[in-house]
């Protein structure tokens, strides 16, 4: 069948009926065009979460711990970051930070924070780490896993993660 090509605007003023679907390009619909008042449900859209959690508080030299920092609500999720940082610089010792998804690390190494620049050496300073799996689905529950040698000075230690989540 032949295609009419219409070069200019279609106003359809009444009811536009396709037996046979509706196209439209990958950018036919942008978030300019989507109304705030739209009311599009919570199941069709991807969430972003960012969570920080404090670890120690700001005056405590870091201890070890091992905390549940988050739970994946939605059918599947994506790690996307996780920074981990001191708020006061240790003076020595070395604090190392793993993150876990079922009891299993999902880095391929651990954070380690230490008195040296770049590696939480400088006050609010934060660390990334590089995940060895990004995958979750619903039910997984992410914990923070971090243990001290010969600490002395510092302290305040928080983590920042960050996961996409699909709607559950």
């Amino acid at each position: 069948m032949a295609q009419a090509v219409i070069p200019g605007d279609l106003l359809v003023t009444g009811s536009l009926i396709a037996s046979s679907g509706v196209y439209s390009g990958t950018t036919s619909v942008t978030n300019s065009m989507v109304s705030a008042t739209a009311a599009i449900a919570s199941t069709k859209l991807q969430h972003r979460r960012a969570k920080v959690d404090s670890l120690a508080n700001q005056g405590a030299t870091p201890s070890a711990v091992r905390r549940v920092i988050a739970r994946v609500y939605g059918a599947t999720a994506t790690l996307v970051a996780f920074r981990v940082g001191l708020v006061n610089v240790l003076a020595s010792g070395t604090t190392t930070v793993d993150l876990y998804k079922n009891g299993v690390s999902v880095l391929s190494a651990t954070v380690q924070l230490n008195s040296t620049p770049g590696t939480g050496g400088t006050a609010y300073d934060s660390v990334a780490a590089a995940f060895s799996s990004t995958a979750l689905v619903a039910g997984d529950v992410l914990e923070v896993v971090g243990t001290v040698s010969a600490p002395s000075g510092g302290g305040g230690w928080y983590t920042n993660l960050v996961y996409d989540e699909d709607a559950a």
